[in-house]
């Protein structure tokens, strides 16, 4: 995702999540881990706001809605 919305190597960003009760369990989990793969300053479970990278993955049967904001 961080290729698709064209950041820089280094850029921090703040990540967005929508999922059920599993996903947001596991990001709260491995927040610390996501955040520091991705560079993510924040991870926040709700909708992305409309000028963030959105994208839309089924993870063998789970919905989650993922989005992507430089900071």
């Amino acid at each position: 995702m961080r290729r698709e919305a064209a950041f820089d190597l280094a850029d921090r960003i703040t990540t967005w999540y929508l999922g059920d009760a599993d996903i947001a369990r596991v990001m709260q989990m491995h927040a610390a881990y996501i955040q520091a793969e991705t560079l993510s300053t924040t991870l926040l479970n709700e909708a992305a706001p409309a000028d963030a990278h959105s994208a839309d993955f089924d993870l063998d049967g789970v919905k989650v809605r993922l989005g992507v904001k430089r900071n």
